[in-house]
């Protein structure tokens, strides 16, 4: 059985389908790793590397100029 945060997750998913157009939701798939990085570091204290940060960056601004174009 799924967890409470699995649901929390899927019920996000399906309202932002219903809200945003399909290729802003997928985006997710690209952001979610480097928010589980950044609440490792924050809330675990794990190590960031100088090839994780950068990793993140690029991943953020791919995300940010995909969604800027699309508005455009």
């Amino acid at each position: 059985m799924p967890g409470p945060g699995s649901l929390l997750a899927m019920t996000c998913y399906v309202i932002a389908l219903r809200g945003l157009p399909t290729a802003t939701v997928s985006t997710y798939a690209y952001v979610n790793p480097v928010v589980a990085v950044a609440l490792g570091w924050l809330l675990l204290g794990e190590r960031l590397t100088p090839p994780a940060i950068l990793g993140g960056a690029v991943v953020l601004a791919c995300v940010v100029l995909l969604l800027t174009s699309r508005s455009r």
